[in-house]
C-alpha cells in the first residue's frame, strides 16, 4: 500500500498521465493541500477536506473541484478535518526540509505587514 502527498494543482491532478513512474494501484491514500482521497473500487474519492482550505466544505469541494483534472466523485459524508497541530507541522516539517509541500516560510517582512 501506497500514500501519497501532494499539493493541490490542476497541473498534477490530471485525469491520464503521459507516462508512469510507478504503479498507481496500490495507492491507497492520497492527502492534498486541501482534502484527502480515498481508493474505493479502484477510483480516489475526497472523503475529507481541511478547514484550513476554505470557508466551508462546500466552498473547499468547490476550489478542488476547479483544480482536479477528472471528474472528482465526492464521498456522501465528507470529513471536516481540523488543521494540523503543533506536533503534526513538525513531522512536516521534517519529512518536506525543502518545503516542497509546505510552501514557502512567511519572512519577518510578512510578519510585520
Amino acid at each position: 500500500e501506497t500514500l501519497l502527498v501532494a499539493r493541490q494543482q490542476k497541473r498534477s491532478f490530471v485525469e491520464q498521465v503521459d507516462f508512469v513512474t510507478s504503479p498507481g494501484d496500490r495507492v491507497r491514500l492520497l492527502i492534498s493541500t486541501h482534502g484527502r482521497y480515498e481508493r474505493r473500487d479502484g477510483e480516489l474519492v475526497l472523503t475529507g477536506v481541511f478547514q484550513s482550505a476554505g470557508e466551508s466544505p462546500e466552498a473547499v469541494v468547490d476550489e478542488i473541484r476547479s483544480l482536479c483534472g477528472w471528474e472528482l466523485e465526492v464521498a456522501p459524508t465528507l470529513d471536516w478535518l481540523p488543521p494540523a497541530t503543533d506536533e503534526e507541522l513538525a513531522m512536516l516539517r521534517l519529512f518536506d526540509p525543502e518545503r516542497f509541500f509546505l510552501g514557502r516560510a512567511p519572512s519577518p517582512r510578512d510578519e510585520e505587514a
